[in-house]
């Protein structure tokens, strides 16, 4: 992703660059500091775990 952002902003300044993926969710921006990857893996996957789990409680009593 990034070479084809460099590509297309190739004369932009960087703040422009960080606002587009800021804006695309290409990079994440919590407490006005740039998040990790690694963090946003894990943000993703705890969410997907959390939605599950509520899934599946609702899914037992709709079966009851």
């Amino acid at each position: 992703m990034t070479d084809s952002v460099q590509t297309v902003f190739e004369h932009a300044t960087p703040e422009h660059i960080l606002d587009y993926k800021k804006h695309y969710g290409i990079v994440y921006e919590m407490n006005s500091k740039l998040a990790s990857t690694t963090y946003s893996i894990w943000m993703i996957v705890i969410t997907m775990i959390v939605f599950t789990i509520i899934s599946i409680i609702i899914f037992k009593k709709q079966n009851k």
